[in-house]
């Protein structure tokens, strides 16, 4: 099937509650810390694609990866209009994106095989991670604000749509198997610890992070 690009204009209230949830105040900020990543990650993703997708012959991976391009900077930008309203209550978070983009800078040097195998890595995590959103979706977002939760069940959704197009990228240029798996081990540990520094510096700023129920 077609993957489409879908540019949905989000808009976010300048006053909104970075606390978006508020009966779960630290998955609100889990979310809001993989928001921030969001920036940073995908252009490196999309240069990666990009890059690779001028070796490729095969009509059909190409109009794929495309359409991945286009969905990933449709995400990206949606996510950076939200990150500048949470950094209006935590300015530290700009700690963070400076952090990030130190990383992403320093990847962008790394051999093409080895920034396909994170991008391909990467996005074999969203799969599960998406699969457990929308079944757990009642728990997570019930009396949340619609916008956040939109945005998040929009873009996890589109990842399961493109989730195959990475994968099929690096199989057609290189295919070797041990290089993928450190892919998918490394770009969520990566992503993780990245998203966690962020929710660290908000729940420090809430006064929730010293607190055992909490953590």
């Amino acid at each position: 099937p077609q993957i489409l690009v879908r540019r949905i204009p989000f808009a976010f209230d300048e006053d909104i509650n970075p606390v978006w949830n508020p009966g779960q105040p630290e998955w609100s900020h889990m979310v809001n810390g993989a928001s921030l990543a969001m920036p940073y990650l995908e252009p490196f993703l999309i240069k990666t694609v990009t890059e690779a997708l001028k070796q490729v012959n095969d009509p059909a991976l190409k109009a794929d990866v495309q359409a991945f391009i286009g969905q990933e900077g449709v995400h990206y930008q949606s996510h950076r209009r939200y990150n500048e309203i949470l950094k209006q209550t935590y300015p530290e978070l700009a700690l963070t994106e400076a952090e990030m983009d130190a990383d992403y800078r320093r990847f962008q040097k790394r051999s093409l095989k080895w920034r396909l195998a994170y991008t391909a890595g990467f996005e074999t995590m969203t799969m599960g991670i998406t699969e457990w959103l929308i079944a757990a979706r009642g728990m997570l977002f019930t009396g949340a604000d619609p916008s956040v939760t939109s945005l998040v069940l929009w873009h996890m959704v589109e990842e399961t749509e493109h989730k195959n197009v990475a994968f099929d990228l690096y199989q057609d240029r290189y295919g070797d198997f041990w290089p993928r798996v450190w892919g998918v081990i490394f770009a969520t540990a990566h992503v993780a610890w990245a998203s966690r520094k962020a929710y660290k510096r908000m729940l420090i700023r809430d006064g929730s992070w010293s607190k055992l129920s909490s953590r």
